[in-house]
């Protein structure tokens, strides 16, 4: 009798362990998006994206869309495929660099020359789809001389209309980090 109690439950485990496996996972990036129109700048010096500050609520691994004013709905099967910081940094990164064709735009990673480079430097307020597929980016950002002084900021808030599925929001997410960097460019 317990042989066949083990035989039964030898067999039935990875049934019942399955059944528990749910929908898969669904991965997403942040792209560059290619510009509208580029921008020449006078100065020669190098540009260095800095890792942006995020607030905490959006720095998970789970894609979040805030669903009301002080409420937000985590996806459990849908993550980004790195952190979001550093996918916001590398994104901002090559779309400043397809914005300013004659300027060298550092990648996150490389080394800095040097001479140094201007720091750009976000500070993202609010960032993220809402459940109508509305992306909303709030930002202050400066741009700084390789000795650390302010040559110029700004901010940046704005809405664009997005798709209603984890991929088509995260694609407007990118779009809204371009619109960001076209922002920058004309200051630079």
């Amino acid at each position: 009798m317990l042989h066949t109690y083990r035989v039964v439950l030898l067999f039935c485990a990875p049934l019942a362990i399955s059944g528990c496996a749910g929908s898969p996972t669904t991965y997403l990036t942040l792209r560059a998006v290619p510009p509208e129109k580029t921008v020449t700048v006078a100065s020669k010096q190098p540009i260095a994206v800095s890792h942006p500050s995020i607030p905490p609520d959006i720095d998970r691994a789970h894609f979040t869309v805030q669903t009301g004013p002080s409420t937000m709905h985590v996806a459990g099967n849908t993550v980004w495929v790195a952190p979001l910081g550093g996918m916001i940094q590398l994104t901002l990164a090559q779309n400043l660099a397809a914005r300013l064709p004659n300027t060298q735009v550092l990648m996150p990673g490389d080394l800095m020359p040097p001479s140094g480079a201007r720091q750009v430097r976000v500070n993202i307020l609010h960032f993220m789809p809402a459940r109508a597929g509305q992306v909303s980016l709030q930002a202050n950002w400066s741009i700084l001389s390789p000795s650390g002084q302010i040559q110029g900021k700004g901010h940046a808030q704005f809405s664009l209309n997005g798709g209603a599925t984890p991929a088509d929001e995260a694609h407007t997410m990118s779009l809204a980090l371009a619109r960001l960097a076209a922002q920058i460019a004309e200051q630079l």
